[in-house]
């Protein structure tokens, strides 16, 4: 009777602590009408994996906004932003990152780079013609060997787009270690997803994951549904192309001592992206019932064996 007791207890205790670990592992959207706009670019960025101040503005993620998949990860504590742009002949998207948890075995080629540290990005025309799964969807990854690998699971031509998109380094795309951050870089042509260059006003269908590994275990953020959710273009955010143009960076005053700030490659001062502004918590109050039951739960055993012991 006191061996059965002490098993409901335990049974009592993994049954508290299951719903709990489920809740910490995926965080679905809540969200499913996200509708923001984008400004045109100042300049053209480099794409060269680094963060050009006039380039982007900030992607506005508001609580709601991502479904989660953070297995062993806490997302808390990992820093992530994502940035985008457009001109007349591209939309460009820069994705960063924590690089503390990169990694990725595929080869160059292989369409299962989604599984592993990767980026995703979706973009559509946003009518009817563009419903269900027709969309451009593009992925790219560096391997643990710093290989570049990228795949094209879904190629815009096939319904609205005029071009295939090619994924060329240093023009279409880049991936770049950048102060801790790993940086996932685009320059995506128009034409790939839409007959052709749109207009100021115009609405498209956008959605990115960026992706995590613990030694093959996939960890990711999506903004919106509508790809790991199931392939689904209707459930991008509505992204509504302004004629806003973005302030261009001011050259940076010399310091004390006449020295000039530290400079990039392409010759703008480095600049490391704020810290994450979204964050989702796991929950403090869950862990603090967890400790609890766990502590009734032994208190009651310690009991039971004592009693046995008399």
């Amino acid at each position: 009777m006191k061996k059965f007791i002490a098993i409901i207890l335990v049974f009592v205790l993994v049954a508290a602590l299951f719903p709990m670990a489920v809740s910490a592992s995926a965080v679905s959207q809540e969200n499913d009408d996200i509708q923001t706009s984008i400004s045109k670019a100042a300049v053209a960025p480099v794409i060269d994996g680094k963060l050009d101040a006039d380039s982007y503005g900030k992607i506005d993620i508001k609580p709601g906004d991502l479904n989660l998949n953070s297995g062993s990860l806490d997302l808390e504590k990992i820093a992530f932003d994502a940035y985008y742009s457009y001109d007349n002949d591209n939309v460009y998207i820069l994705l960063s990152g924590d690089e503390k948890y990169h990694y990725s075995d595929h080869e160059p080629g292989s369409g299962d780079i989604w599984n592993q540290s990767c980026v995703q990005v979706s973009l559509s025309a946003n009518n009817t013609v563009a419903a269900g799964g027709e969309r451009l969807e593009i992925g790219a990854a560096r391997n643990n060997d710093g290989e570049m690998c990228t795949y094209i699971w879904e190629q815009g031509s096939n319904s609205n787009g005029a071009e295939e998109f090619e994924f060329v380094e240093g023009k279409n795309f880049a991936i770049a270690n950048d102060g801790g951050r790993l940086n996932y870089e685009f320059a995506i042509p128009w034409n790939t997803f839409l007959p052709a260059a749109p207009s100021a006003g115009t609405v498209i269908g956008f959605n990115f994951i960026y992706g995590w590994s613990d030694e093959g275990t996939r960890m990711f953020v999506e903004y919106s549904a509508g790809c790991a959710m199931g392939k689904d273009a209707e459930q991008f955010a509505k992204v509504t192309l302004t004629d806003n143009v973005l302030a261009k960076a001011e050259e940076p005053a010399p310091t004390e001592g006449g020295q000039e700030p530290e400079a990039n490659e392409g010759g703008a001062a480095v600049v490391t992206p704020p810290a994450q502004t979204t964050s989702v918590r796991t929950g403090d109050t869950g862990m603090m019932v967890l400790v609890a039951l766990m502590a009734i739960a032994g208190a009651g055993i310690v009991v039971l064996r004592r009693r046995a012991v008399k």
